[in-house]
């Protein structure tokens, strides 16, 4: 194997995982660019009256939209400096536990001692969040311009209905997800990365687009069904909330594009979790797994020669069937056009398992299994992601270079495997001894005799095999090492998770804000008709709470079916794994039980403000 073909190799796995990573900081920078448009849109609600003055004074539209747009590019470049070194400080602390992550998911151990921290990465950077900074800004800067001198210099409260743009926007947020749907069903992203780059951003616009409208459809629906039991400050809050649909969306979407995020990066933990361990479930027939010390999850363990197959079966407790009692399997690398693949050497399973050891997906596991080990000629079976890479199946040939020289093997099943992302072969052990000329075994599966105590076996196995080294993990015990290893291949994203979480925070709390100054007026006449102040926080926490619950009920929904597809089309294609979607039922309450605390949180100033302003203040405004 050349030094080049191994780096490639590497570089593609690399590659692949950064795909994944490229998903996620997407989603979180279109968190910010909303927290963006929100921080503008409240500039330009507290400085009607300059914008105003500034157009009386002859100030030309342009001139006005240049002023907050220039704001907008330096609070980008101050942000993305900040972001630079935040994310350098953060690249450094996550270091150890992303090299995990991705050794975990490739099988392969993998330790970074430095961050490379280039020139190009910083320049990438800062144009990426000034850029996106700009772009958020423009639309309601736009909308400043269009604000008319003498609209802005009253001291009337202005309510835009919006309802033109509210419903336009619906229509192209449901052509966005139409088009997100399809590219996905039809492979678009396979044919060039601008298609992913597409899908990625369409997982988000279009559901901050849509959602607006289904969370006050819900809110509709709950508000006549539950009218009767609410209190009068329920039902002004519903109502607060149903009277402007344009605040209320301004609101739901902030909250709910931080919410989706959180419920794609749940949903993908817990499909990859399910799946594997599943797998797991499905393959792992012995009681015992023996082999030298070392993680024998990714098979980093020294291998042993096969001869400690006749010592182990003389240990008390052990099953000896018609084929001996200890069944070994052998794990190598090799290279298959260009690519460095995974092959798995079994013995033949034990008669009883029924080849329960292969998950044959295309045939029936017994008929393929028996081909397998008893065939004339040369057979293998093939992974699901090797046929996706490669376009094999079963009945075709496949050619690869052996020891021994160029080799023909027959594929006689497709099963499930994640030992490789690129794909994993399936051999019998004598087949593979015989071309390959290897007598050695990375671990040994053995079965409870039948009467015996499997903890009194364990102590036996331990007590002849332990002064040699050798390391006994039950089927239980491996279980719980894949829950941990996918658990750590996922940690990181707990860091994504908390930073859309408190970009959202923040953009409620901007949004609420300009909810509390657009409602100057209404709320000083509800406290001057005698509302108390505590009903006033009352009401402005149940409007929060209200949307936070709709909210992220609406983001789960929006989650659920954006992970779905991505899981079983763009990330299989990526990462080379195929990996059964689950919905994320933890994640679900979760997500709901958090978009209600973020709300509340988020409201609690602007309650707070709304209930101690001066009523003489606000009804200057009449």
């Amino acid at each position: 194997e050349r030094p080049s073909q191994q780096s490639e190799g590497m570089e593609r796995m690399v590659q692949s995982y950064q795909i994944m990573l490229s998903f996620f900081g997407l989603l979180a920078l279109l968190v910010g660019l909303f927290l963006v448009t929100n921080s503008v849109s409240i500039a330009v609600a507290e400085r009607r009256r300059e914008i105003g003055t500034l157009r009386a004074l002859g100030a030309p539209r342009r001139s006005i939209l240049w002023l907050f747009v220039s704001e907008a590019l330096f609070i980008g470049i101050v942000g993305s400096v900040i972001g630079v070194g935040l994310g350098r400080i953060l690249a450094e602390a996550m270091l150890d536990e992303v090299s995990r992550s991705i050794s975990t998911q490739y099988l392969t151990t993998i330790k970074t001692n430095r961050i490379i921290f280039e020139w190009k990465t910083i320049v990438e950077a800062m144009f990426l969040g000034t850029t996106a900074a700009v772009a958020a800004a423009f639309w309601p800067s736009w909308k400043a311009t269009r604000i008319h001198p003498l609209e802005a210099m009253k001291k009337t409260e202005v309510v835009e209905s919006g309802s033109n743009l509210f419903n336009w926007s619906t229509i192209l947020g449901l052509f966005i997800l139409a088009y997100y749907t399809l590219s996905m069903k039809l492979e678009w992203f396979a044919i060039h990365k601008v298609f992913d780059l597409l899908n990625n951003i369409s997982s988000m616009v279009g559901p901050a687009l849509v959602g607006p409208v289904l969370v006050t459809i819900l809110i509709l629906i709950f508000k006549k069904i539950f009218s009767r039991t609410w209190g009068t400050v329920t039902r002004l809050s519903a109502d607060n909330l149903v009277r402007n649909p344009r605040r209320t969306a301004s609101n739901v979407t902030t909250l709910m594009v931080g919410l989706v995020l959180v419920t794609t990066i749940s949903a993908l933990n817990i499909s990859f979790k399910q799946t594997i361990v599943g797998w797991f479930s499905k393959v792992l027939y012995p009681d015992f797994l023996i082999s030298a010390q070392g993680n024998l999850i990714t098979y980093q363990t020294q291998p042993v020669h096969e001869s400690l197959a006749q010592e182990i079966d003389k240990i008390p407790g052990v099953k000896i069937a018609s084929n001996g009692g200890a069944h070994a399997v052998r794990f190598i690398h090799f290279q298959y056009e260009g690519k460095q693949l995974g092959m798995k050497n079994f013995d033949e399973p034990d008669p009883d398992s029924n080849y329960s050891i292969f998950d044959v997906k295309d045939r029936d596991p017994i008929v393929a299994g028996k081909e397998l080990y008893h065939s004339s000629e040369p057979t293998v079976m093939v992974s699901q992601n090797f046929v996706l890479h490669f376009g094999k199946k079963t009945g075709d040939v496949m050619t690869i270079a052996t020891p021994t020289g160029p080799v023909d093997f027959k594929i006689v099943g497709v099963v499930v495997d994640f030992a490789s992302p690129e794909g994993i072969i399936y051999q019998s052990r004598q087949s593979f001894k015989k071309i390959w000329n290897d007598h050695l075994v990375d671990a040994f599966g053995i079965k409870v005799a039948h009467g015996f105590d499997s903890e009194v076996v364990r102590a036996n196995l331990e007590k002849v095999l332990g002064p040699k080294n050798l390391m006994i993990t039950s089927n239980f015990e491996l279980r719980n090492q894949i829950v941990k290893s996918v658990d750590q291949s996922f940690a990181y994203t707990k860091a994504i998770e908390a930073a859309a979480l408190m970009v959202a925070a923040l953009g409620l709390l901007n949004t609420f804000l300009i909810s509390i100054m657009e409602r100057k007026r209404e709320l000083g006449m509800l406290r001057a008709i005698g509302m108390a102040r505590s009903q006033m926080t009352s009401m402005i926490l149940k409007e929060a709470a209200i949307q936070g619950a709709l909210g992220a009920i609406v983001a789960v929904a929006f989650g659920t079916w954006i992970s779905s597809m991505w899981i079983s089309g763009s990330l299989a294609h990526a990462l080379g794994w195929i990996i059964e979607f689950t919905f994320p039922w933890e994640g679900v309450i979760k997500t709901v039980g958090v978009g209600v605390l973020v709300t509340l949180v988020a409201g609690l100033y602007p309650a707070w403000k709304a209930a101690t302003s001066e009523i003489r203040e606000a009804l200057e405004y009449e």
